[in-house]
């Protein structure tokens, strides 16, 4: 969902006449932002760290302490995500009807991107085993074409960190 709303979004920004109905394009905005904080905490948490004990991290997954070794840092394009979902999203605030236009926008190909190559390294170390049968190829299926070239390219660029080097062919394709 993050990725294929980041895309629908993008075109309806960057493409003069493609246009969205206002409650299409407002629903594509509320699913981008709620599948990046969603994966955001996916990726990055970890157990103890608030969330409920029913939450799901990337690190139940793998050994103890591998998935912070392997996990690329969060890029800086992601630091005002949670605050803005919270404010523009998932709460009815005061600070919604002060924030100026600018404020408002939303970096979606950058936040996709950035929260793809983690997700990508994911991909890369998760046993079969312990994911259901299909999630590895729907998954791969899901990240945008530049994120599954055999080597990870940063497409669009980061802001900050520069990009992770990742294995250069998926598991099995060696």
């Amino acid at each position: 969902m993050l990725f294929g709303a980041a895309e629908l979004l993008e075109w309806h920004v960057t493409r003069e006449g493609f246009d969205l109905p206002w409650a299409i394009h407002m629903a594509q905005i509320e699913s981008f932002a709620i599948h990046a904080r969603a994966l955001m905490d996916f990726l990055f948490g970890e157990r103890g760290e608030g969330g409920k004990k029913t939450d799901g991290f990337a690190a139940d997954y793998l050994q103890v302490g591998q998935w912070r070794s392997l996990c690329p840092p969060t890029e800086t394009t992601l630091d005002p995500v949670r605050e803005q979902v919270g404010q523009q999203i998932a709460h009815i605030s005061y600070k919604r009807a002060r924030l100026s236009e600018e404020a408002k926008q939303w970096p979606f190909a950058q936040i996709a991107a950035s929260i793809g190559r983690p997700l990508r390294v994911f991909l890369e170390h998760v046993p079969g085993a312990l994911v259901i049968e299909g999630f590895a190829d729907r998954a791969w299926k899901a990240l945008p074409v530049f994120l599954r070239y055999p080597a990870a390219v940063s497409y669009p660029p980061p802001n900050s960190p520069p990009p992770t080097a990742t294995r250069m062919f998926r598991p099995g394709e060696e």
